[in-house]
C-alpha cells in the first residue's frame, strides 16, 4: 500500500511550504517507483496568489498528488470564508492539471481576468482519472470571451463533483461555468452535483459526457443559457433556471430565489420548497456527500448541497476582518 505524505502549506509558522508551487517542486516525479501519495494541506493563513501546474509526474490510481484544505480551513460552500488563491485581478489559469488520477478538492479560486487574451480556463484539467470537487470558482470578469470557470477535457476519465461557478462576468461570447469535453477529447466527463450562477453558459457536455442532479441558474432578467450539450443516456436530474436543463427528469422554469436561500448574495443552500429537493439521481456508488461534506441520502438531492433546515456557513476569522 502506497504512504500517504502530507505536507502543510501556509504562511504561518510551522507549515512545510509557504506556496503550493514549493509543494509541488518537491515532489518526486515518479509516485509509482516512490510508492506515494503526495497530499498537500492547504491552510488559510493568508490568500495565495500563484498559477499552479501540476504536470509530467508518473502516477497511477493509487500513487498519485492530491492537493486540499485543511478540516476547518475550508471554505464550506461560502463564497467569503476559507482557503482561497486570490489572483488580484491578474490574468491567466489558477489551476491546470495534466497528471492522471489528481485530486485537486475544496479551494476557493477568484478574482481573476483574461487581460489580453482569450479563452482562459481558470480551473483545468487534462489527466485521464483526475478528481476536481468541492471547488468554488467565482467573481471573476473578462473582457475577450471563451473563458471557462471549470474545464475538463480528458483523454480518458475525469470528474467535478460538488463544485460552485458563480458570477464569472464577460463582456465577450461564449463564457462558460462548467465545460466538460468541450474541444471534443473522448471522455466519458462526469459531472456531478454542481451549481452554476450567473455566468453567460451555465453547464457546456459533449455527448460522451455524464452530467446529473446539477443545478444551473441565472438571476432575474438575465438572458443566459443555463445549459448546453449533446444528448446521451448519461443526462439525468438537472435543474436550470430556464428550460434547457439537460436529459430525463429534468425540473424547468426554476427560478434561482425559489431554489436558494439567497443567490444573489453567494448563499446556494436549498430553500425548504425549492425543486432541488429530493429529486436528484442517486449517485452513492460513486461519492456520498455534498459540498459541506454532509451526507446525502435517498432520495438525493439536486445541486451542491443536501438540503438541512439548518444549513450555515462558518465565520472564519478573514470573514471577520473584511467586515470591519
Amino acid at each position: 500500500m502506497a504512504s500517504i505524505i502530507t505536507k502543510t502549506i501556509g504562511t504561518a509558522g510551522g507549515r512545510d511550504y509557504s506556496t503550493i508551487g514549493a509543494w509541488l517542486a518537491a515532489c518526486p516525479a515518479n509516485l509509482v517507483t516512490a510508492d506515494q501519495v503526495w497530499k498537500g494541506v492547504c491552510y488559510n493563513d493568508t490568500a495565495f496568489n500563484e498559477q499552479v501546474s501540476i504536470a509530467s509526474h508518473t502516477t497511477d490510481a493509487t500513487r498519485y498528488i492530491w492537493l486540499t484544505a485543511a478540516d476547518g480551513e475550508w471554505h464550506n460552500g461560502s463564497l467569503s470564508a476559507g482557503v482561497r488563491i486570490d489572483r488580484g485581478a491578474a490574468a491567466g489559469y489558477v489551476l491546470y492539471n495534466s497528471d492522471a488520477y489528481t485530486i485537486i478538492e475544496k479551494i476557493r479560486v477568484t478574482n481573476v481576468t483574461d487581460n489580453t487574451y482569450p479563452g482562459i480556463n481558470i480551473v483545468k484539467t487534462v489527466g485521464n482519472g483526475s478528481i476536481l470537487r468541492k471547488l468554488i470558482v467565482h467573481n471573476c470578469s473578462f473582457t475577450h470571451g471563451f473563458e471557462i470557470g471549470i474545464a475538463i477535457k480528458v483523454n480518458g476519465a475525469g470528474n467535478a463533483i460538488n463544485c460552485i461557478v458563480a458570477n464569472i462576468s464577460s463582456s465577450g461570447s461564449n463564457g462558460m461555468g462548467i465545460s466538460a469535453d468541450y474541444y471534443g477529447y473522448p471522455g466519458p466527463v462526469n459531472v456531478y452535483n454542481c451549481l452554476t450562477y450567473n455566468v453567460k453558459t451555465g453547464i457546456y457536455v459533449s455527448s460522451a459526457s455524464y452530467c446529473r442532479n446539477n443545478c444551473a441558474l441565472r438571476p432575474a432578467g438575465s438572458s443566459h443559457t443555463c445549459m448546453s450539450g449533446g444528448s446521451n443516456q448519461g443526462e439525468s436530474n438537472n435543474l436550470s433556471t430556464d428550460t434547457t436543463a439537460l436529459g430525463t427528469d429534468a425540473q424547468k422554469s426554476k427560478v434561482a430565489t425559489d431554489t436558494c436561500t439567497d443567490p444573489v448574495n453567494g448563499d446556494f443552500t436549498l430553500k425548504a420548497a425549492s425543486a432541488a429537493i429530493g429529486n436528484g439521481y442517486d449517485l452513492s456508488g460513486t461519492f456520498t456527500d455534498d459540498i459541506q461534506g454532509t451526507a446525502r441520502t435517498v432520495p438525493w438531492d439536486i445541486g451542491a448541497f443536501k438540503y438541512t433546515a439548518a444549513a450555515t456557513f462558518p465565520v472564519f476569522a478573514e470573514e471577520i476582518e473584511e467586515e470591519y
